[in-house]
């Protein structure tokens, strides 16, 4: 049986290969094929060579479908005749479909299957409203009606599914099921967590900072090219700290259009120095140096699913901030939240945080405890146990 997956991610396409710098990488397709005999996966492809970082998404037993690499609603409409047709010709190659929803490539896959009759399944992995919403950070004039469109779909795509998974069970809350069978599984699986003895060397370290040895490494990581985790926050906070004399960095580690922007944002508030842009980390061991060095992680999202980062930052023991967006609550205790977009709340979080090491430290073994339950032994049967459920759905 061949399953078709439909992604917001976006590929490159050089050499004869497909390549990604986020998650979906090989290995990430490839465990479909734990249900199924092939995988497709029908994504934007862009042609061109992809950044060093990047990893081999392609391989034996996963076939991509590729759909232009469009920009924003005005290419999506566009090219929606030629984007229509690819999704058709990947719909009528396969005989399973599971849409990792919401957006725009899911939507395209589920037209297609419902002028077909066609059963399929869904990952939820966001929520819509949250994204397209006034704390996501987007400014444009039918923000409001794409917000209330894009809820409409979810929430009719999830009615009609003939099988569900739900990263967080607040959006099977919002977004429910119809008839169709429903799990809720993260899509995060981590392949193993830091030990503990990584806790005696940040406390260590905690220490050294506490003395004025050296300054507060505070942490972000995540794509720039959109605002949705909300870096420019972070900026503000992180300047706000230094001004009420806490001697702290910020390390980020991401790419994108808006690096600019915010590297210009940190001149002028004052962080000449103290705001060091990393570039995009590679995952697996950079990503692990990156997050071993820092003394607290903060995540400050507009919106969010389930966010991977923040569960690999927990995973490295690090003591963590967020917002109380998407799924960032099932993982952080309700003292280490604020609200999105708010700057002063989070100010006074990293300064009681940084000016209290037995705290970092209790917060560090919390983190790494709750990682735990994210590693592959034990999510991995469950995503299986979904994925043939869904296969069942077709015998």
């Amino acid at each position: 049986m061949r399953v078709l997956l439909a992604s917001e991610a976006r590929f490159y396409r050089a050499g004869g290969r497909l390549w990604t710098t986020g998650p979906e990488d090989y290995g990430f397709w490839s465990f479909y094929g734990s249900a199924f005999d092939q995988v497709g996966v029908l994504a934007r492809v862009r042609d061109g060579e992809p950044p060093p970082e990047a990893r081999p998404a392609g391989g034996d037993g996963v076939v991509f479908y590729p759909l232009d690499d469009y920009r924003g609603p005005v290419g999506y409409l566009a090219r929606l005749s030629l984007l229509r047709r690819s999704a058709v010709r990947a719909v009528d190659a396969h005989d399973c479909y599971l849409l990792r929803a919401p957006g725009a490539v899911a939507y395209l896959a589920w037209d297609a299957l419902r002028r077909r009759g066609r059963r399929y399944g869904a990952e939820v992995l966001g929520d819509p409203w949250e994204s397209l919403g006034p704390a996501s950070g987007l400014r444009h004039p039918l923000q409001p009606v794409a917000r209330v469109w894009s809820r409409s779909r979810l929430r009719a795509l999830c009615r009609h599914a003939a099988a569900l998974c739900y990263v967080t069970g607040a959006l099977r809350q919002r977004y429910p099921a119809g008839p169709g069978r429903v799990s809720i599984c993260s899509d995060v699986l981590l392949r193993s967590t830091a030990p503990d003895s990584c806790l005696e060397a940040r406390c260590t370290r905690a220490l050294a900072a506490a003395a004025r040895r050296r300054s507060w490494r505070v942490g972000f990581a995540g794509s720039l090219e959109r605002l949705y985790k909300a870096p420019d926050v972070l900026l503000e906070a992180v300047a706000r700290c230094r001004r009420a004399g806490l001697d702290a960095e910020l390390w980020v580690a991401g790419d994108g259009r808006f690096r600019p922007w915010l590297e210009q944002r940190a001149a002028r508030l004052g962080l000449h120095g103290a705001a060091r842009f990393l570039g995009a980390v590679p995952a697996g061991e950079p990503m692990e140096r990156f997050l071993d060095e820092l003394d607290l992680f903060v995540l400050p999202s507009r919106t969010e699913g389930l966010p991977r980062v923040l569960v690999e930052a927990m995973a490295r023991g690090c003591p963590a901030l967020g917002s109380t967006a998407g799924g960032i609550p099932d993982l952080l205790a309700p003292g280490h939240l604020v609200a999105p977009g708010a700057v002063e709340p989070l100010t006074a979080k990293i300064l009681e945080c940084l000016t209290n090491p037995d705290r970092l430290g209790a917060m560090a073994r919390r983190n790494l405890s709750e990682a735990r339950h994210y590693v592959w032994e034990r999510l991995a049967p469950r995503r299986r146990e979904f994925l043939w459920q869904l296969r069942s759905c077709y015998t």
